[in-house]
């Protein structure tokens, strides 16, 4: 089933829901305390059950810990590269080591995954003093064609502000945290203003909220689960859902786009 998508301010399309790859595999040893179940599985196992299932857009980062096993994984897939969609994120370390460095880690990043480009890259985090240079560094790459496009991640309207002042190419997104528990509306309207497409990461609350009785409800209603619930919320707002999970009933997710519509008019916030 073919992903519904969005077209981004320079024309390109954009999977709206993705496969987001933290914690499969690896955790990094500053992770979040959030809730992580004992999983057994090869991970490899995960990321190909999720092509099978029909993700082609995967959401990578180097903080993660697992590019090259992802790239594996794809490979083993079978999938051709141009049914991908492949975003990968540069992080706090090696923002603060400055440009260099940060192409130094695309360039392992491309090497990871196996690829010759990567759809999206993203500052992760707007490292004070730092991450005005590491985005146009990526500049310099988007001109190379290692990277077909440029976004941030958990900026403010501050921190854009600063980048700005300075940049010359236009960030395509704006990867943050987002759902009916955590809605900033200032913020996301500030940036859809600008064109700038708002991604969601936990958007399913880490599982925090699937006992709500009031998601429960509209699932119930709808037949569906909680985690479609909240799923069908982001997308109704216009914002990219990046899901997880390492069972294969990740096609439920994916079935999201045929009930959205019909939850319109419910409210979960």
């Amino acid at each position: 089933m073919a992903a519904r998508s969005v077209t981004l301010h320079d024309g390109s399309e954009h999977p709206m829901l993705g496969f987001g790859t933290y914690k499969v595999g690896f955790v990094p040893a500053s992770a979040s305390s959030a809730v992580q179940p004992k999983d057994d599985r090869d991970p490899k196992e995960i990321i190909k059950d999720a092509v099978a299932v029909g993700y082609r857009y995967f959401d990578c980062a180097q903080f993660y810990g697992n590019e090259a096993m992802v790239g594996q994984a794809l490979k083993d897939s079978g999938v051709d590269r141009k049914e991908l969609y492949l975003v990968s994120k540069v992080w706090c370390d090696t923002i603060y080591k400055g440009p260099e460095a940060v192409k130094a880690q695309v360039h392992k990043c491309l090497a990871d995954l196996q690829t010759d480009y990567l759809d999206l890259y993203l500052v992760h985090w707007p490292v004070p003093g730092k991450h005005v240079q590491a985005y146009k560094a990526l500049e310099e790459l988007h001109k190379e064609g290692k990277i077909k496009g440029i976004g941030v991640s958990n900026y403010t309207i501050e921190d854009y502000n600063e980048l700005k002042a300075e940049m010359t190419i236009k960030p395509l997104v704006n990867q943050i945290e987002v759902n009916p528990f955590l809605y900033r509306r200032r913020t996301i309207q500030f940036f859809q203003d600008e064109g700038i497409q708002i991604e969601a990461y936990r958007a399913l609350r880490n599982g925090k909220e699937m006992d709500n009785e009031r998601i429960k409800s509209i699932a119930e209603k709808h037949k569906c689960t909680p985690a479609q619930v909240l799923t069908a919320w982001c997308l109704q707002h216009n914002i990219i859902v990046i899901a997880k999970s390492s069972k294969k009933v990740l096609v439920g997710a994916i079935r999201v786009y045929s009930q959205s519509y019909t939850m319109q008019n419910e409210q979960t916030h």
